[in-house]
């Protein structure tokens, strides 16, 4: 600042004024941290209304002394009087005019774009109060001084300033918000933070990548919640030319109802895509709201496809090719047959079948006990065919066996059929391996609500089983 009556300041002045500013600065932080520390207060906002009330004194003081003699000193103090009050009302009202949650919601005003109004009205303020404070007061080496600062300020920072305009841009446009799921560019995560410098993503390595603001601003961003949480979920499987289009058609619509977190509107579709070499190309087409468990999603639909296939007689379709050997060698094998249990308690637990028949019911002493009330004592028995295979037979159980959706009395099972007794469904499954010993195993199916037995244990194939005592 230069002043037009700098001259006929007193040589003491100007030191009285450096004086006043610095320690009204200083002692209003020195007692906010005293308050601070005595927990009379909680935050630092109080330091405001502490260098107010400073201030005002000191402007007092200089009032009702009669200091003739420091004109500058006084002008001084009355502007950083009415400017911290000026600072004191801007404030608030920005923050009832200007509501932020934008990094929340999308209702509101972002942060950002408050504080910058509340800085540009400040400087404005500061100004007119100074035009006031100092009527002679010079403005112009100001703004040639601060726009030379200016110009070199914003080749420094750039990228700095680059990223603190596109964060405001963001801040404006929302293109996304803390916990939606996005992509940017090769990342994908949902977003955990958002400053004006930065956008915080977590993927789903649970890796968390910091993408700069001016980055993000140039890449597309795309926003797997907005405007809905719905996904479109796309599964291609490949069957073999024998299968009727129909038929493919109809394992797959059921296998996608057979998954929870597939959503029934809009309902599943399957489309024919390509005639290839060696398959018939369909594409199931589902629909998700959590897009963040869309892997595990695929993963189990997948499943039910492959029980299904099996359930309809549908081959997937493979390449062929004939190899001749000189030599085959054929390991020992035998069919081994057994039960997984799909749904209910102990889901994923599998029973061999190899030991003869298999009980099922809520008594003690059957092979996979139910402890259900809609569920017989001796409920209903899995059996060795004389020629092969198994037959299911209901032992006069009072809510009956269900078999791919039917009451059954006795039946002949077929690889993939689906077994429904009270709350546990099970799929009866047969595949050929290595001769090896079998073990006897038990499986307890408690009620809802109860864990397995700690003394479980894991038999040789890998099935869970418990201890017999229990």
């Amino acid at each position: 600042m230069i002043l037009a009556n700098a001259a006929s300041l007193t040589p003491y002045e100007p030191g009285l004024m450096l004086l006043a500013v610095v320690g009204i600065l200083v002692a209003g932080a020195g007692i906010v941290r005293a308050l601070l520390s005595l927990k009379l207060i909680k935050h630092y906002a109080w330091i405001l209304p502490v260098t107010i009330f400073l201030t005002g004194a000191l402007w007092l003081f200089l009032q009702v002394g009669k200091f003739v003699d420091v004109p500058n000193l006084t002008a001084l103090v009355g502007f950083m009087l009415s400017f911290l009050v000026f600072l004191a009302v801007l404030i608030p009202v920005a923050r009832w005019v200007l509501p932020s949650r934008a990094l929340l919601t999308r209702s509101g005003v972002p942060v950002l774009l408050r504080w910058m109004a509340v800085v540009v009205l400040a400087f404005v303020g500061m100004f007119v109060l100074l035009s006031w404070a100092f009527p002679n007061l010079n403005f112009t080496p100001v703004f040639v001084t601060s726009g030379v600062v200016s110009v070199v300020l914003g080749f420094a920072l750039q990228d700095l300033l680059g990223n603190l305009m596109a964060g405001l841009v963001m801040s404006v446009e929302r293109p996304f918000k803390i916990g939606d799921w996005i992509r940017i560019g090769a990342i994908e995560g949902h977003v955990v933070e958002q400053t004006w410098r930065t956008t915080l993503v977590c993927t789903r390595n649970n890796d968390h990548v910091l993408i700069p603001n001016n980055l993000a601003a140039r890449e597309v961003v795309v926003n797997y919640d907005r405007p809905t949480p719905n996904h479109l979920v796309e599964i291609r499987v490949g069957v073999a030319y024998a299968t009727p289009c129909g038929v493919a058609i109809e394992a797959l619509l059921d296998a996608a109802g057979k998954v929870d977190e597939v959503l029934r509107a809009p309902a599943p579709e399957v489309y024919l895509k390509e005639f290839q070499d060696s398959a018939i190309l369909y594409e199931l087409r589902i629909w998700i709201d959590n897009y963040g468990s869309l892997l595990a999603i695929e993963s189990e639909v997948r499943k039910q496809i492959w029980y299904s296939f099996q359930r309809h007689g549908v081959m997937i379709a493979f390449p062929q090719r004939d190899v001749n050997l000189r030599q085959i060698v054929e390991p020992k094998l035998e069919t081994c047959c057994r039960l997984v249990i799909t749904g209910g308690p102990l889901r994923g637990t599998m029973v061999a079948l190899d030991g003869g028949a298999a009980t099922i019911g809520r008594a003690a002493d059957n092979k996979v006990v139910i402890a259900d009330q809609r569920v017989s004592s001796h409920h209903s028995v899995v059996e060795p065919e004389t020629g092969g295979g198994h037959r299911l037979r209901d032992l006069g159980s009072r809510f009956g066996t269900m078999l791919n959706g039917q009451l059954v009395e006795s039946a002949q099972l077929a690889q993939g059929d689906e077994i429904q007794i009270g709350p546990v469904a099970m799929v009866y499954e047969t595949h050929a391996a290595p001769a090896s010993v079998q073990v006897e195993r038990r499986i307890v199916a408690s009620p809802p609500g109860r864990h397995p037995s700690p003394n479980a244990t894991t038999g040789a194939s890998g099935n869970q089983t418990s201890d017999p005592a229990s």
